[in-house]
């Protein structure tokens, strides 16, 4: 069994490492009018920078987790030299790119019409989580987003000590002759605390109810140059950004094209949206009739249009 083998397991047993909400069927992407012709138009989502989000200093409070994580279990006396040097090290927790699409697990949210939806004037998507991932054409990974400090660390506790047990158990198979088994270990702990704490925020932001895919430059499966970098601005701030893109489109201009032909050894599906809820700053009636014309054009039919229940006009 290796590492990921072993820390799958091993998680597995342990259910406090699971987010305790109920996930639902369907994740909701807040965007303006533009975005929803564009999203649906050009069947691809933008995915930003983590960088160069509004809630940028999330990976930086993650590392702070770890280190209180480390602080504590070093007063354990307990392979101090291996915690110190993810301590030393821990700078080459930055070394991955990461662009995110985020979503939330609630579709009709105050805060997030303020914050994504134009102020109210904009639209949530409703998509089905189970084929959203499948649907794009990059390889992405899907996080629900943890809020609880507690639960942080504890997750976060639990790695390290599972990953140093991992290799205390199979040290004596290998020759570290000319290895600095401490470094190896250290470097190991934190490529997989990386990849964990990506998953946390402070729990400021936990009324987002926050869900992403996510798409790690790695070096491995993703790398750097693999995917064209664009670029949008804000009133500040310039952000690069990727498109996830979706095959349906340059598929069926394809004049062989024939409804549910394999391609080339998948069924090519639009993005999968279920419904649309309209922004509580929006006049419900016309846009339900100009976004239902919207989705057929583009080949959708009986997607449900919500009212926004949220009693707020701007």
């Amino acid at each position: 069994m290796n590492l990921a083998d072993d820390l799958i397991k091993k998680s597995l047993a342990d259910q406090r490492l699971y987010h305790k909400s109920e996930l639902s069927d369907t994740i909701y992407h807040y965007t303006s009018l533009n975005g929803l012709i564009g999203i649906i138009e050009s069947q691809a989502l933008f995915s930003s920078n983590i960088q160069f989000l509004n809630d940028r200093k999330e990976f930086e409070y993650g590392v702070e987790l770890i280190l209180s994580a480390i602080s504590q279990l070093k007063k354990k006396k307990k392979t101090l030299n291996i915690l110190e040097k993810v301590e030393k090290n821990i700078d080459l927790i930055y070394k991955c790119e990461r662009y995110v699409t985020c979503f939330s697990l609630k579709g009709d949210l105050l805060s997030q019409w303020r914050a994504y939806g134009n102020n109210g004037r904009g639209i949530s998507i409703g998509f089905d989580r189970n084929n959203l991932s499948s649907s794009l054409s990059q390889y992405l990974n899907e996080k629900m987003i943890v809020y609880n400090e507690n639960d942080q660390i504890y997750s976060i506790e639990k790695q390290i000590n599972w990953i140093i047990e991992y290799f205390e158990n199979t040290k004596e198979l290998i020759d570290w002759n000319g290895y600095d088994y401490d470094f190896l270990v250290a470097k190991e702990i934190i490529e997989y605390l990386e990849k964990s704490i990506s998953s946390f925020k402070h729990p400021s932001f936990e009324d987002e109810k926050e869900y992403r895919i996510e798409y790690e430059m790695d070096g491995n499966i993703n790398k750097e140059g693999k995917e064209k970098l664009l670029f949008k601005s804000t009133d500040s701030l310039v952000v690069p950004y990727l498109k996830l893109t979706n095959e349906y489109k340059d598929y069926i201009s394809n004049p062989d094209y024939k409804e549910n032909d394999i391609h080339p050894t998948f069924v090519v599906k639009k993005l999968p949206i279920k419904e649309i809820i309209i922004g509580p700053s929006l006049d419900f009636k016309p846009n339900k009739q100009s976004i239902t014309k919207l989705l057929k054009s583009n080949g959708y039919e009986n997607i449900e249009i919500i009212e926004s229940d949220v009693p707020y006009r701007i």
